[in-house]
C-alpha cells in the first residue's frame, strides 16, 4: 500500500508546475540545420515569449505528424541534416536506445515539455548571440586600444631574501588593499599609479559600495602608505595577509603593450546574454578575472 501511495505522489509532483513550450518549422530548421549537437535552443513560453532552453535530458521533444499521430524525442538527441529528423525515443522508465528517423516535410508542430517539473530549469530571455559576439569584439577592440597604448607605473614587490616571488599592483586592476590609517579596499580598482602615489577605488563599483552599505570613493594616497595585501587563499574561503614590510618596493615606468596579459576584456554571461566587463583580481595564486552583477563578484569561468 506504502508503495502505491509514494508512487501516486511522486507522479503528482512530477506532474505539479509542467511547462510546455513550442517553435514552428523554421524555429527549428534554422537551429539544428547540418545535424550539430545544440547546448542551448530558443523557443516560445506559455505566454508566447521567446526565451532560451538548455539542451538536456530534462526536456522531450513531442512531433506531430500530419497523420496526426505524436512521437515523443529526446531533445539533447536530436539531429537534422538534409530534410531529416533523427533522434532517441523518449521512454518514461529507462533510456531507449531506438534511434527514429522523419521527413521534416510530415512534421505539423513541436512542442517541448519539461521533464524535471518542480525542478524546472529557468527560463533565460532571447538574445542574440551573433550581435553579442559582434559587441564583444568591439568592445574588446576598444579596451586594447585604451589600455594597451602609452606607458604607465608599476609597483613591483619582491619578497626579501626570495627568488621568484614578484608581486605586481597595475593600473585598472583589482586589489584589496589596506593603508597604514587603516583604510581598506575591496576588490578596489586602481585609478592611476604615479612615480611616488596610488589612487584606487575603494569597491569594484558605485553597486558594490551600495551593497556594502558605504560611499564610493576614489582613495589617493602616498605608495608609502600601503601597509597590506589580502590575498585569497586557495580553496576561496579565506585570505591571505601579505605585510608590505616583508618586501623590496620598485616603482618602474613601462610600457602597456608589455602588459598585455593583464587587460581588461569582455565577455558573455552565458545564462542571461549579458556583456560584462571582466577585471584580473590578486590572489595568493595569480590573479582571476572578477565582474559584478546585481551587487555579487562573480569569478571569470570561461564560456
Amino acid at each position: 500500500m506504502k508503495t502505491i501511495i509514494y508512487l501516486l505522489l511522486f507522479i503528482s509532483f512530477s506532474c505539479y508546475g509542467k511547462r510546455i513550450y513550442s517553435m514552428d518549422k523554421n524555429d527549428f530548421t534554422n537551429q539544428f540545420n547540418d545535424s550539430i549537437a545544440l547546448q542551448k535552443i530558443y523557443c516560445y513560453n506559455e505566454k508566447g515569449e521567446k526565451i532560451w532552453l538548455n539542451c538536456n535530458e530534462n526536456f522531450q521533444l513531442t512531433i506531430k505528424l500530419s497523420n496526426n499521430k505524436e512521437y515523443k524525442l529526446m531533445l539533447q538527441t536530436i539531429r537534422y541534416k538534409s530534410g531529416k529528423i533523427k533522434a532517441s525515443e523518449y521512454n518514461a522508465w529507462w533510456p531507449s536506445k531506438k534511434i527514429s528517423s522523419y521527413d521534416i516535410d510530415n512534421v505539423v508542430s513541436f512542442k517541448i515539455i519539461n521533464l524535471a517539473a518542480l525542478f524546472a530549469e529557468r527560463e533565460v530571455p532571447y538574445f542574440d548571440m551573433n550581435n553579442i559576439k559582434k559587441n564583444i569584439k568591439f568592445k574588446n577592440d576598444s579596451v586594447r586600444n585604451n589600455f594597451q597604448t602609452g606607458t604607465e607605473f608599476v609597483i613591483n614587490l619582491r619578497k626579501k631574501d626570495e627568488i621568484n616571488n614578484d608581486l605586481k599592483i597595475l593600473e585598472n586592476l583589482s586589489y584589496n588593499i589596506k593603508f597604514k590609517d587603516n583604510k581598506k579596499t575591496e576588490y578596489g580598482i586602481v585609478q592611476k599609479i604615479s612615480n611616488d602615489s596610488i589612487y584606487i577605488s575603494n569597491d569594484y563599483n558605485e553597486n558594490m559600495s551600495l551593497a556594502n552599505k558605504r560611499k564610493y570613493e576614489i582613495y589617493k594616497y602616498s605608495i608609502s602608505d600601503i601597509s597590506e595585501l589580502e590575498l585569497l587563499k586557495s580553496g576561496g574561503w579565506t585570505l591571505k595577509i601579505i605585510k608590505i614590510e616583508d618586501f623590496a618596493v620598485n616603482i618602474e615606468k613601462t610600457t602597456k603593450d608589455s602588459l598585455k596579459n593583464y587587460q581588461c576584456w569582455y565577455a558573455m554571461n552565458p545564462a542571461n546574454g549579458k556583456i560584462n566587463l571582466y577585471r584580473y583580481w590578486l590572489t595568493n595564486r595569480g590573479f582571476v578575472g572578477i565582474t559584478e552583477n546585481n551587487q555579487n563578484i562573480f569569478w571569470y569561468e570561461g564560456e
